[in-house]
């Protein structure tokens, strides 16, 4: 509205990505395979019970709106269940419950550079908790592997579904797309429209794998948003 050149999202794509639920139901639509999941809501009537028998233990609970994997648990039966979704309840208005998906975590940079898309290196992202929690995450609890060691044909597949979600999301700026991969088959996590730019982030060592730096693709993409 103001008509002030900027980089990144629009703020309906934005406020679309910041929200797992709708993001996930939304790339669905464009058979992009995701994890079955619901959602609770605070305040509202919901059948828990019908929620185990489709998805069984252990699954995942989740903040709807939140980053970071703060607020993000993993529960093996009933009890555990009950006493995270009270304790998301005091952070977010929003819980989805989702299918515990057992396999490999990747992590993908996606840009725009000039008119091209350009799909960065894959990441594997190795936790040494029981899954990629915040621990794990910001206390050093976890490995990456720039460039991932796995097939090509796995490479390729990953790397495709990318795209694809940057182009049906009408995604610009940088991204970092999170799968998890079961049987060779990539289910989509989520998106990070404002993923780490320090020395030790994800996005700046794809980056510099695929032999750009970071001065060149920051200048790149200011210059074509002021086209």
């Amino acid at each position: 509205k103001l008509k002030i050149p900027f980089t990144g999202p629009n703020s309906k794509t934005a406020k679309l990505t910041f929200n797992k639920k709708k993001c996930i139901d939304f790339v669905s639509t464009h058979s992009i395979n995701a994890a079955k999941s619901f959602l609770l809501e605070k305040d509202k009537t919901y059948d828990l019970h019908k929620i185990i028998n489709k998805l069984n233990f252990p699954m995942f609970v989740k903040a709807n709106n939140s980053g970071s994997s703060f607020g993000v648990y993993k529960a093996y039966n009933e009890d555990e269940l009950k006493k995270f979704i009270v304790d998301i309840f005091k952070i977010d208005n929003e819980i989805i419950i989702e299918r515990f998906i057992d396999g490999r975590e990747f992590s993908i940079g996606v840009t725009n550079f000039g008119k091209e898309i350009k799909v960065l290196a894959v990441t594997e992202l190795i936790s040494e908790n029981d899954f990629f929690d915040y621990e794990a995450k910001y206390e050093g609890k976890h490995k990456e592997l720039t460039p991932a060691n796995i097939n090509l044909d796995l490479e390729n597949k990953l790397k495709t579904e990318a795209k694809k979600i940057y182009k049906v999301l009408k995604l610009s700026g940088f991204s970092r797309i999170d799968f998890i991969v079961e049987n060779q088959l990539p289910y989509f996590l989520e998106i990070n429209t404002i993923p780490g730019m320090t020395e030790h982030s994800i996005f700046p060592k794809q980056v510099r794998l695929n032999n750009l730096n970071m001065t060149e693709l920051f200048t790149e993409i200011i210059q074509n948003t002021l086209k």
